[in-house]
Parts: structure tokens; sequence; C-alpha cells
């Protein structure tokens, strides 16, 4: 018989989960618009099941995307744990605007997805295939995906797109053979707390090791140490400050607004090789710009 298995969060993941409430959701969303290509079909809608064929064949290279939240007894702590009852067709939606939709309505569509918390019974993750775009640009659907924050961090919420898309027609799909999804069977109340024990058990072990490597990169880096307290006391001390009394920083509801705006990566990449850097530095420049002109705008420089 199979072992049961779980994981624990890490901190931070589980900070994500904690600071959830009703008006305040810890997923991260994105919009991405596509040519609807060979995923056409007759009657102008959109082949979900090749999609939903596509998603689940790479799910074995991110486990993750297939794993609950389940909680140990007496601490209640997070733990990830394989979800025996996983649907895909929960998971991949399909819907449609009314035709010919436009972006307006995809954008208030989407607003309608993330003002919507993530059922925690189930893997934390959602993809939204949406079609019904006006075709004057040509056949078009857009993806809208919703992911939780515990489950990824600045470079891993890439994890799913990374195994979804490619530059090139048809790179992603292949013959080869895809795993059987076979769950690991989910430990009961016993399991979890027998091994809360054991890890409890081994933490003083895990403590001197700790301290071992600590006084080892002592003598070789006193600097690295330094420039350590010096981020951690600053990042203290940032948590103890009130917000900035800007239009920003004021009490929300639960509902979102979701907009975009696009401009020319050619145009992109020619400030970057101007002034250096990578393309996210020329976002992120951009973003912060906007955001200053707006402050200002409102008497908040």
């Amino acid at each position: 018989m199979a072992r049961t298995a779980y994981e624990r969060l890490s901190f931070l993941d589980s900070s994500f989960l904690l600071g959830e409430s009703p008006t305040n959701h810890m997923h991260v969303a994105s919009t991405a618009l596509f040519a609807a290509g060979a995923l056409g079909n007759a009657d102008g809608g959109i082949d979900i099941d090749r999609i939903r064929r596509h998603v689940a064949s790479r799910l074995h290279k991110i486990p993750r995307y297939r794993q609950v939240i389940d909680f140990t007894p007496i601490e209640g702590y997070p733990v990830w744990v394989d979800d025996p009852h996983f649907n895909i067709h929960y998971h991949v939606r399909h819907t449609s605007l009314p035709r010919p939709g436009d972006e307006r309505q995809l954008k208030r569509l989407a607003a309608q997805i993330m003002s919507q918390k993530l059922d925690r019974a189930r893997p934390l993750w959602e993809i939204w295939i949406v079609e019904g775009l006006d075709s004057a640009g040509g056949d078009r659907f857009a993806m809208v995906a919703k992911i939780h924050h515990c489950m990824v961090d600045g470079v891993s919420s890439v994890d799913l797109l990374t195994e979804l898309l490619s530059p090139f027609p048809g790179q992603k799909e292949s013959d080869e053979a895809v795993p059987p999804w076979v769950p690991r069977p989910r430990p009961g109340r016993l399991d979890l707390l027998l091994g809360e024990m054991r890890r409890r058990m081994g933490a003083p072990l895990e403590i001197a090791r700790d301290l071992s490597r600590v006084v080892s990169h002592a003598g070789q880096s006193r600097s690295d140490l330094g420039a350590m307290w010096q981020a951690t006391r600053a990042a203290l001390g940032s948590s103890f400050k009130r917000v900035s009394p800007t239009p920003l920083n004021q009490p929300i509801g639960s509902h979102r607004r979701f907009d975009w705006t696009s401009f020319e990566l050619a145009d992109v990449k020619q400030v970057k090789n101007a002034l250096g850097g990578s393309l996210n530095d020329i976002v992120l420049a951009t973003t912060a710009g906007a955001v200053r002109r707006f402050l200002i705008s409102r008497g908040k420089s």
C-alpha cells in the first residue's frame, strides 16, 4: 500500500493563506489574448477539450497543481496533500462573451473572475478560456488565469504558463507518454500528528546544523552577515510603519476592476538597449513613473 505524504508550506506561503480575507484576495491573475488557429472549430468557437487535454498532459511536471491544502492537528499548520478528486474540467473552464465581444467586455469579465476567491477545498488555480471576441483582427480567444499566491512567487508563478505555452506552434504538444495520475493516499489526523511529532523531535538537530553553518560563514564573510542583518532590520522596521495616506491606500471591498494598456515590444527593447537592464526593469520603471504622475496629479507627491 502506498504511504501517505504531505509537505508543509513555508512560512511565507502560509502567510498568504493567513492574510486572506473576504476583501483581501491573495491570488494573482493574468489575461492573455491568442489567435485561435488550429484550436478554432467549425462553429467559430474554441476546442476546449483539446485545451483541457493539453493542460492535463503538462501537470505531471508541476505536481503542486494537483494538490490541496490540509491542516495539521492541534497546531493547525497548512500542508500540501494530493487531491484524490482532481477534476480538470473544474480548473479549465469555458465561457463566452456575447458576440461580438469587445475588449471592454473582456475586462469586465476578467474583473468578475478576479473578484471571486479560490475554493480551498480544491487545488488553488483556475484557467478560464473565453471565446466570442470580436474577430475583426482575426479569430481570437482569451485566457484568464488565476493562481493563489501561496503556490507561487515572482519566479515560479510562470510555471504553469511556461509549461503550457511556446513561441512556436505545436512545440509543447508531443507524443510522449504522460504518466497516469495516481494520487498518494491522503494522510489522516494520526498520520499528520505523528509526522509533526517526528519533525519537532528533530528540530534541535536542525537548529544546531543551522548555527554551525552561520558560524562557518561568519569566518568567511562578515560583510555578508552584516548585509543580511541590515536587510532584516529594514524589513522589520518597514513592517511597523503606517502606510502612506494616498488615494491608493484606502479600505477595499471584494470587487475588482481590471485594465491594461499596450505598447510595442520593439520600443521597450530600444529603451532597454539604451539604458541597460532587462525588459522587466523597463516595465517596472514605466509603472513606477505612472504611479508617480498619478500621485502628483492628486497633490500627493
